[in-house]
């Protein structure tokens, strides 16, 4: 093996480690970062209906996330979202959660067939009112 061959392969696995590096800071900063319930959203759980495998509380929280000022870029997701936080409120009466679990079963939670049931029932509010 050439020193050429040497160099550029020692140039290629310290970028490697570099690039390693990086993506492990990230996944700690990310790991670290703690999401706390907002007392207004606190208030509006405390109507909800309680956390079943029905997600009942569903077109509650999409009507909430309508209802903001300004829409988010994924409706589905926020209120996904919404959800986990609610139901960790609810259940382990906490109000803090850590962002990337909370993305996590934020994503598991939109493919349930319950939940897409739930978010795109049209008139569920009008049946309950």
């Amino acid at each position: 093996m050439s020193n050429t061959d040497k160099r550029i392969k020692r140039a290629k696995n310290k970028a490697k480690q570099a690039r390693l590096k990086k993506q492990k800071t990230q996944e700690r900063s990310n790991q670290e970062q703690v999401v706390c319930v907002p007392p207004d959203v606190a208030e509006m759980f405390q109507t909800l209906p309680s956390v079943s495998s029905e997600y009942e509380a569903v077109p509650y929280l999409k009507k909430h996330v309508l209802s903001g000022a300004v829409l988010p870029h994924d409706v589905e997701m926020s209120v996904a979202i919404l959800y986990v936080m609610y139901g960790n409120w609810r259940v382990l009466d906490s109000d803090a959660m850590y962002l990337s679990d909370l993305l996590m079963v934020a994503e598991q939670i939109t493919e349930h067939p319950k939940f897409i049931e739930q978010f795109y029932q049209e008139n569920g509010l009008l049946a309950q009112a």
